[in-house]
């Protein structure tokens, strides 16, 4: 009998973002339900964001698998969490260090939760963004340099368990107890290919597929605060693209699809060319050629083992983190970066370098240790569950159940 059939433990899951039902399904939460675990989502993207959902759906809230809050102060998240008294705090990348943007909240936060609770960060987005300037981008490094002194605070307040998604990503980490897993878009394509494997063998359509950034010109960049007026320089970037892409359906015989960012709310009304209806695992099992610029996303063409070529558009020339993103990616791949005005330079699908697909998967998206036959949550679970086992011994719990009390106690006075 594992601890989950003896017992209901509780999780709080911070999310800094608003939640989603995409959020809902990557995490597990239903999954982790029927393991008897006790979740709670706390949706801290009022508090520490400046993204506002576009589509927020009050259904979230009402799932019988878990409980939603979405607390509008720092009292309010604290007095969830503490009436909560969770075994464990997931920190779905809501504690992570953001600059100055809720730097004191954070910082309070993460000091709180580390004192009371058992903090579980989860590295599992993450991407060759990690370290970029290690590739000699000075402005990154300069600009290291001066943020040391605001990040060292979080360098000592480490997670007690970080789930890592490849080796990079886990030798860049700070935890007590680090364990090897993968990203999530390894799950997606863990449950694409059990599903329709033959069609991921073998079921190659003449088809490229462009990944839509949100990062680029998402809604909440593209959009004003009162209306959805468009700048004419996000228009151009539109137009360019939609001209490369002709251009190299028409070189190549080839048809375009565009696959939409989850959150990219209004740029299908910008894109010339069909728009996608497949998850993004099985449109790009599906493509023979995948266009892109430095989305994580492009994660599922490497699974995959689909060539990519790189975008380069006027507007991406000045947005200086995707455009060393993009040179980053090309260092790691092997891969060309096209700029939209020379699609001759595609003379046909190009090859991939299977030893360095390779070795990105290994070093940012399967951690060669880890559990490759399941998925996320199930790597959680079983972490939390051993080491609930190992620390939670009953003289631990009396001594939390005091610790509960005396904070009752001091609340109360306050």
């Amino acid at each position: 009998m594992s601890v989950n059939d003896s017992i209901n433990q509780r999780l709080a899951w911070l999310v800094e973002t608003p939640f989603s039902f995409r959020d809902e399904k990557r995490y597990g939460m239903r999954q982790l339900a029927r393991l008897n675990w006790k979740v709670t989502v706390i949706d801290c993207s009022e508090i520490f964001s400046t993204l506002k959902s576009a589509n927020y759906d009050s259904s979230l809230g009402k799932s019988e698998d878990y409980v939603y809050l979405r607390p509008l102060s720092m009292n309010s998240l604290i007095d969830y969490i503490e009436k909560l008294d969770p075994e464990f705090v997931i920190d779905a990348n809501a504690l992570d260090f953001s600059g100055k943007r809720a730097y004191a909240k954070k910082l309070l936060l993460r000091l709180y939760i580390q004192i009371r609770f058992t903090h579980v960060s989860l590295r599992l987005t993450s991407s060759h963004h990690v370290n970029r300037n290690r590739l000699g981008y000075y402005p990154y490094l300069i600009k290291s340099l001066f943020r040391y002194p605001l990040t060292a605070p979080w360098n000592c307040l480490i997670p007690k368990i970080t789930l890592v998604a490849g080796r990079t990503i886990a030798e860049n980490t700070f935890s007590k107890t680090i364990v090897s897993s993968h990203s999530y878009d390894y799950d997606d394509y863990l449950e694409s290919y059990r599903i329709h494997k033959e069609e991921c063998q073998g079921k190659n359509l003449r088809k490229i597929l462009f990944l839509d950034q949100k990062g680029v010109f998402g809604v909440d960049v593209m959009a004003s605060s009162n209306s959805g007026y468009v700048n004419s320089d996000k228009i151009e970037y539109y137009e360019h693209v939609n001209y490369f892409l002709a251009k190299i359906s028409e070189r190549l015989d080839m048809f375009v699809e565009i696959q939409l960012h989850p959150k990219s709310y209004l740029s299908r009304d910008y894109f010339k060319h069909k728009i996608s209806d497949k998850a993004l695992s099985e449109a790009v099992s599906e493509s023979m050629l995948i266009i892109g610029h430095s989305s994580a996303s492009l994660q599922m063409a490497i699974l995959f083992r689909k060539p990519i070529v790189l975008l380069g558009t006027e507007a991406i020339k000045g947005q200086a983190k995707v455009r060393a993103d993009m040179k980053r990616l090309s260092a790691l791949l092997g891969i060309n970066i096209v700029e939209w005005d020379k699609p001759e330079e595609i003379l046909s699908i190009p090859d991939i370098n299977n030893r360095m697909y390779s070795e990105y998967l290994d070093r940012f998206i399967v951690h060669p240790d880890g559990h490759h036959k399941l998925y996320t949550w199930e790597i959680l679970s079983k972490s939390l569950s051993e080491y609930y086992q190992k620390h939670f011994s009953p003289s631990l719990r009396l001594f939390r159940l005091a610790a509960k009390y005396i904070s009752r106690i001091f609340s109360s006075v306050r």
